[in-house]
């Protein structure tokens, strides 16, 4: 399992890099201490302990009107849409691998996960 989420993780990082969206997104959470091993030739100073989730941070505020939309992006790699009632929020999902958004709450200085019905950039 931890190939399969090590491969998605690739896989979502290659489709946002083809379109561009990249750029205006920050990788945060477990999943930077993969990258951070890699480039330090695989350090045991650094965990290789990762979460199921990979969190994405968007610094600043989206243009929900831009043409391109990372929510269908996931959808077509297989993801699907997951929406909790609760908390208000969504993420995309992939067996027990889940791709979330992060963004700050203006006025607040808190983070909240992505609320908006597809995330544009």
């Amino acid at each position: 399992m931890i190939e399969q989420n090590e491969d998605l993780f690739l896989k979502v990082l290659e489709g946002l890099h083809q379109n561009g969206s990249i750029r205006e997104l920050v990788l945060v959470g477990s999943w930077c201490q993969l990258l951070y091993r890699e480039y330090c030739n695989n350090t045991p100073l650094i965990p290789a302990v990762r979460t199921t989730d990979l969190d994405l941070l968007v610094p600043k505020p989206h243009k929900e009107n831009q043409k391109f939309n990372i929510s269908n992006m996931l959808q077509e790699m297989g993801f699907e849409m997951e929406y909790s009632s609760n908390s208000n929020y969504k993420k995309h999902r992939f067996g027990v691998f889940s791709v979330e958004f992060l963004v700050p709450l203006k006025g607040k200085g808190e983070m909240l996960i992505e609320r908006t019905l597809g995330l544009s950039l």
